[in-house]
């Protein structure tokens, strides 16, 4: 049991992103983090409104959460205060102030059932972050911030969020990012604090080495696990793969993931001078993720922009190289030789040549299973990871 002045740690999560109806990734790495918590003894609730747009899609889950309204979820020994936060693209100034004022709303019914926390941890700081600005100044209360989104390096954040994130870094007991490509960019909205780099979990219980002997003539299987969104570069994949291996039945790519290009995507898979197979498999259970990459011999990300590489890391528990584009996250993961390989961004050439040379090199690759693994371990374990944050905590709290 972590103490704190001769009682339990308590710590209340606002997050922006977490597993949902509707995305049941999403922010799995913050849910990660919060049963890592748990794991050492920290008394940990999740603030989560949920945003969804008027888009068709899920249309049947979203009228059903529309209807919950607030309401007390309990993931094991997690309480989860989920609240609808209607999302309008068109507006999105007043969809974050309604997402901001949705969330000091969960903290009163927080507090009211589980009393003050000793912290505040705000996962992402234009909403969460500024939430628990808020709530620091009415209850003094610390807060930290720990940023994760790509829009800090893409260079396209808004207004409003700008004017957000400079109040909420303000008055933060601590600053986090997920990778210090990230904070660099965060800098600027920090005014000289000091920026904590605290990566992200990989469950190393659950992503594992397949006990199933490896199979030499299965052939080669690539895999790739993201959001079919542009910034992913998934067509690039798809063209690299094609020109590695031409007509071979036996090579497949394997790509998981939903999102507005996966029609495009599909169909350039299919025109004619694409022989190899091509499979999509739309979004995945977790088991099933770990399943595809436990059969697979190599994982790609090819991203231009990338703040971390959760898929990346996961990999690695599961004792695979790695393909990446030095998109920022990447470039602090992976050990050039050792764990994988990175490219330039856009490289259509420089990805046909590696996923050539991990082929031809399979047989080294697969020896090379329990060295990589315990590589993701000792820099990403849950426990590992944990302690830092406990660490932070009882900083802040002193």
């Amino acid at each position: 049991m972590i103490e704190l002045n001769n009682k339990e740690m308590h710590v209340l999560v606002i997050t922006e992103m977490y597993p949902s109806e509707i995305v049941p990734n999403g922010g799995i790495f913050v849910c990660r983090q919060v049963q890592a918590l748990i794991e050492q003894g920290v008394k940990v609730g999740v603030l989560c409104p949920t945003s969804f747009s008027l888009r068709p899609e899920n249309i049947l889950k979203k009228i059903k959460i529309w209807f919950q309204g607030q309401h007390i979820n309990w993931s094991g020994d997690v309480p989860e205060i989920r609240t609808p936060v209607l999302f309008l693209p068109m507006r999105k100034k007043t969809s974050g102030a309604s997402w901001i004022k949705k969330a000091l709303k969960s903290f009163d019914a927080y507090v009211e059932k589980f009393g003050l926390p000793d912290v505040v941890h705000a996962h992402c700081s234009s909403r969460a972050g500024m939430a628990a600005a808020i709530i620091s100044h009415r209850r003094e209360i610390p807060y930290i911030i720990t940023e994760h989104l790509s829009n800090f390096p893409r260079q396209n954040l808004s207004e409003w969020q700008k004017k957000n994130i400079v109040s909420a870094f303000e008055n933060a007991s601590a600053l986090v990012a997920v990778s210090s490509f990230l904070g660099s960019f965060m800098a600027p909205f920090a005014k000289g604090k000091i920026i904590e780099i605290i990566p992200n979990i990989v469950d190393t219980a659950f992503f594992v080495p397949s006990v199933r002997p490896h199979a030499d003539d299965r052939g080669f299987h690539v895999i790739c696990v993201a959001n079919l969104i542009p910034g992913k570069c998934i067509d690039m994949l798809i063209k690299s793969f094609q020109l590695a291996f031409g007509e071979r039945r036996d090579c497949e790519l394997h790509i998981i993931g939903e999102g507005p290009e996966r029609q495009s995507l599909e169909r350039l898979a299919r025109s004619p001078a694409y022989k190899c197979p091509i499979r999509f498999h739309g979004l995945q259970a977790p088991d099933k993720v770990r399943d595809k990459i436990q059969m697979s011999d190599v994982m790609v990300s090819c991203s231009n922009v990338e703040t971390f590489g959760v898929t990346i890391i996961e990999a690695m528990a599961c004792g695979k190289p790695v393909i990446a584009t030095k998109s920022g996250g990447p470039n602090e993961i992976i050990r050039e030789n050792e764990t994988g390989y990175l490219i330039d961004i856009d490289d259509t050439q420089a990805l046909k040549e590696k996923l050539l040379k991990i082929c031809r090199e399979k047989k080294m690759w697969q020896e090379k299973t329990n060295l990589i693994r315990e590589y993701a371990i000792n820099k990403y374990d849950a426990k590992h990871i944990a302690d830092k944050l406990i660490k932070l905590y009882n900083k802040v709290s002193s």
